[in-house]
């Protein structure tokens, strides 16, 4: 199996890739990682720029996220199974939301898109199962979050999310996406986000997944034993 794993920022990343590194661990498992940059953008373009190089078995996006759906936990790691772009559209003069696809600009049940919104094949449960949506700038204003909720029911928000999911359901590549609360959708106040926990459950959740796979702990036991 040939793993990838990608995330926006090389801090979100550097925990599992310290303990982890990229390389080959047994016949089983090839593991390697992408740093794809912030925003639906540069995601897309970096991580099919990738897979024009090889195409991964599993490809596993993962960073951290907004709860819009306050029943979450600070700090709790989720898997995110629908995705969708979240601001894909215009401002009308009254100030109101009109989505590219109620501008008939692009069929919201256009191929791998289901009523506009992205489905990833169910399978294992890695951490509660979430919806998720990806914009380009997140909310930070109590207006702009209220007008959001009421046009959007997706539980967490992201700036990539959406873009992973549309190549890997494009390329048609087995996707999972995990992600950690780091802090709640309210009017922006950095002093009560909880990045360091975040990541650490993260951390520990992708450490669990990647033990679990085939061949990993006999070889990961090697690795320790030889001081690599």
């Amino acid at each position: 199996m040939y793993l990838l794993i990608t995330g926006a920022t090389p801090f979100e990343l550097k925990a599992i890739s310290d303990k982890w590194p990229a390389g080959k661990y047994s016949s089983a498992l090839t593991l390697d990682y992408l740093v794809t940059g912030v925003g639906p953008i540069e995601t897309g373009i970096l991580l099919s720029e990738k897979l024009c190089q090889v195409k991964p078995d599993l490809l596993i996006n993962i960073g951290l996220a907004g709860a819009l759906d306050t029943s979450l936990k600070l700090g709790e790691v989720v898997h995110v199974i629908r995705e969708e772009f979240g601001n894909l559209g215009v401002e009308e003069k009254d100030g109101q939301f009109t989505s590219v696809y109620d501008l008939g600009l692009v069929n919201k049940d256009g191929g791998p898109f289901t009523e506009g919104k992205l489905h990833v094949p169910k399978g294992e449960a890695f951490a509660k199962q979430v919806t998720g949506v990806t914009v380009s700038t997140v909310h930070g204003s109590e207006a702009s979050i209220e007008a959001f909720k009421k046009r959007c029911d997706a539980q967490v928000e992201s700036m990539e999310g959406a873009a992973a999911t549309l190549v890997a359901l494009r390329q048609n590549i087995p996707f999972v996406q995990l992600r950690a609360i780091s802090n709640y959708v309210e009017a922006r106040n950095r002093a009560a986000w909880k990045i360091e926990e975040a990541l650490l459950a993260l951390t520990k959740a992708l450490d669990q997944l990647l033990s679990a796979l085939p061949g990993t702990q006999a070889a990961r036991s090697a690795k320790q034993r030889l001081g690599l």
